[in-house]
């Protein structure tokens, strides 16, 4: 059968699975994880593998959930494969943790997969065997296309374009990316596999639900008939692309790094391998912005490094100003001094509201010294925030949801070279330099005016103007309000 064919090649040309090895499948009881676990079941004895099932029942759906539970566990007795259920109230948990229900809903699905990857580990420890465990995930063909679209639409770069992985390096495996969903479809019916039908799925609610249902749709009827597969082909081109320049990227980086030492003379908390600044600016754009990538990498930063953040990082090597600092998510900085430039990870001091049991990010050291005034804040939800066009001037509010996508911690600082904003109601972004002209704020204020910032982006200008990109609106589900106390 075709489909089963396009997955054993899938399997060998990208090495997903070894002889010997587990396979932990996330099982919804869709068309495609039906299909996953089907095709992995007709393989199993010419590859050697075991299969294991994990169904999450993420208690949206009522009854529709309870009975796709039954159908999962009919269907793994069939098959005589063992069968984990894990049921989590995803909406409180999404509500709770400030989630929308898809991500929370993803959080919940691999925690219960890792969950059950480890436990067959320690217990092929115990067996004293090397055998691998891997967790299969059945995006397909059709899911690469969608992911692709998505990230074009929100400015991806190079690496961006390459869409879902077939192997992850924590050990997630997708057998199905060179399937497409209607292959998927055409072999459920094929076998009389009946899967369960999610209709959540039929809604244009969220972003990717849109993609598959309408926009993809009009593009193969207006533009390109074959579009899932040209995106499929954009995909592999640029891996290939990539990889050579991550190799260069490499190269170049092992030549611009200069002797382990300790970097007391610019403050540098841990031991790390600086790179020369000279040689740094010698790189051509793509090859600097990949080398820093390689380095928040070696430090432990893995993800949610956005463009701005590198473009910040690029810019500021690029006119070799000393010293300078740029902010990357979780704590990270890029340091230049001395003509070195190192990553270091530098411990935030972390506001907890106990209530919501949420944390915002601020910098300890500025938090501390460098302003008279210290920053509180609060959690509410729409209903309990306070009328806004009556709060104090040492007071206001933002969209939670929108400060968190920023992945980067909020810091209480006063002004810094690069700082912009959108000030609230205007179209387009302002330097920091240039509101402060127009609003003709003398020069020797500015530099002790307190601000709130994520990054170079000035979220408040404490007695003064809000972001716009951070507004308050009826949509907002969770609302930061911040309190500025400025000490006596």
């Amino acid at each position: 059968m075709e489909v089963i064919q396009k997955v054993k090649n899938t399997i060998k040309e990208h090495e997903l699975i070894r002889e010997g090895t587990r396979v932990v499948v996330g099982f919804s009881g869709g068309p495609d994880s039906l299909c996953l676990l089907s095709v992995l079941q007709e393989i199993k004895k010419e590859f050697f593998i075991q299969i294991f099932a994990v169904h999450v029942n993420h208690q949206l759906r009522g009854e529709a959930a309870d009975r796709d539970q039954a159908f999962v566990e009919r269907v793994c007795a069939s098959m005589q494969i063992p069968c984990k259920v894990v049921s989590c109230d995803v909406g409180e948990l999404a509500k709770k943790e400030g989630l929308s229900t898809e991500d929370a809903g993803r959080r919940v699905r691999y925690q219960a997969f890792f969950e059950e990857k480890k436990r067959i580990e320690e217990e092929l420890k115990r067996q004293n065997s090397l055998d691998d465990v891997v967790i299969a995930v059945a995006q397909n063909q059709n899911d690469q296309a969608e992911t692709i679209i998505m990230r074009i639409m929100r400015g991806t770069g190079l690496d961006g374009l390459i869409g879902i992985e077939y192997k992850r390096k924590d050990g997630v495996i997708r057998p199905l990316l060179d399937v497409s969903r209607e292959e998927i479809e055409q072999y459920c019916n094929e076998n009389h596999l009946n899967p369960c039908i999610d209709h959540t799925n039929l809604q244009t609610v969220y972003t990717r639900n849109r993609i598959r249902l309408e926009l993809i749709p009009y593009m193969e009827q207006y533009f390109n008939q074959n579009v899932i597969g040209a995106l499929t082909r954009l995909s592999k081109i640029v891996s290939e692309d990539a990889s050579y320049l991550n190799d260069e990227a490499k190269k170049a980086w092992n030549y611009c790094q200069l002797q382990s030492c300790k970097g007391d003379k610019i403050d540098m908390q841990t031991e790390l391998t600086f790179v020369d600044l000279k040689r740094l600016q010698q790189q051509p754009a793509a090859l600097r912005k990949r080398i820093l990538l390689l380095m928040l990498k070696e430090k432990g930063l893995f993800q949610n490094v956005s463009a701005v953040h590198l473009e910040h990082a690029d810019h500021l090597i690029q006119t070799g100003s000393q010293p300078s600092t740029a902010e990357f998510p979780n704590g990270y900085r890029l340091r230049i001094a001395y003509d070195k430039v190192g990553i270091v990870y530098e411990e935030n001091f972390i506001l907890k509201n106990k209530k919501n049991d949420k944390t915002i990010y601020m910098d300890k050291q500025i938090q501390e010294n460098a302003l008279n005034g210290e920053l509180k804040e609060k959690l509410v939800k729409w209903e309990d925030v306070p009328n806004l066009k009556k709060m104090e001037k040492n007071k206001r509010a933002f969209d939670y949801n929108a400060v968190k996508a920023t992945g980067m911690p909020l810091v209480l600082r006063t002004r810094k070279p690069g700082d912009f904003l959108r000030p609230f109601g205007m179209k387009g972004t302002k330097k920091l330099q240039n509101y402060f002209v127009d609003r003709k704020i003398p020069k020797e204020l500015r530099d002790k005016i307190p601000l709130v910032a994520c990054g170079s982006e000035i979220l408040w200008i404490i007695g003064e103007a809000t972001n716009e990109n951070y507004k308050v609106t009826e949509k907002s589900e969770v609302i930061l309000l911040l309190e500025y106390d400025e000490r006596i």
